[in-house]
């Protein structure tokens, strides 16, 4: 798509092939726009984050989802949760970190009312958030439906028996485990932010989504969205081989 010019929003790559397309552009010339749109729900949740920080300074960005078991999601939604023994880098006030999947739990209340705890996972927004509205921390986490069922899979991964599982061989397990589409649900997001006025004072904002569609029809959206932004304008040159991020536009 670069060679031929083609305009590309990218989605659903986990975080090590988002960096390396990142890489691997980087001494390309790119002379048409490219977006890499693999944060959560096709970068809803950080574009979100921006829209409601854009008048704060010094944001913490705290991004949660619950993935409803009755969603009718694609397989590609499980490509995330496939990565449960791998650490990861998040950003912190103090600099960058290495943090775990399915740990350091918080509480939260979504949309629909449901309270649970919510566990670590890694996603692009990692990457995104940081270097396109300068949050000074950004985390994502992730809870089930069901508490039997995240706790479930809490367990899993704590005790190593995931990790004994995490080779080619048991691929078709994990994905049993992992994925399992329903007949359809919403799917809810609740994002906290964090940052400092002009006058600096500080404020605490909550944004929460809710998609009656689910998982697929939020992703598209988020999809089709950055898809109009391109599309439309037709002056958009990316100079320097610089690619954008959801936020970005």
């Amino acid at each position: 798509a670069v060679r031929k010019k083609i305009p590309l929003v990218d989605i659903t790559r986990w975080t090590e092939r988002f960096k390396n397309s990142i890489d691997r552009l980087k001494n390309v010339e790119v002379q048409s726009p490219v977006v890499l749109a693999s944060g959560w729900m096709g970068g809803t949740a950080a574009l979100f984050a921006k829209m409601y920080s854009k008048d704060l300074q010094e944001v913490t960005v705290d991004i949660n989802a619950l993935y409803s078991l009755q969603d009718k999601a694609g397989p590609n939604s499980t490509a995330y949760m496939d990565r449960l023994t791998t650490p990861f880098e998040v950003k912190a006030r103090e600099g960058m970190r290495q943090a775990y999947p399915m740990t350091d739990p918080i509480k939260v209340r979504f949309p629909n009312g449901y309270i649970t705890k919510c566990y670590r996972l890694d996603t692009p927004d990692h990457v995104t958030l940081p270097e396109s509205i300068h949050a000074v921390s950004a985390n994502f986490r992730i809870a089930f439906d069901s508490k039997i069922s995240t706790y479930g899979l809490v367990s899993l991964v704590n005790t190593g028996i995931w990790k004994m599982i995490s080779g080619e061989k048991f691929t078709d397990l994990r994905k049993n485990i992992l994925y399992k589409p329903g007949r359809g649900s919403a799917h809810n997001i609740v994002i906290h932010l964090k940052g400092y006025d002009a006058t600096g004072v500080l404020h605490r904002r909550c944004v929460n989504i809710s998609d009656p569609l689910g998982q697929t029809h939020l992703t598209a959206l988020g999809a089709a969205v950055q898809a109009e932004n391109i599309l439309q304008t037709s002056d958009i040159v990316v100079p320097d081989s610089k690619i954008y991020f959801p936020e970005n536009l």
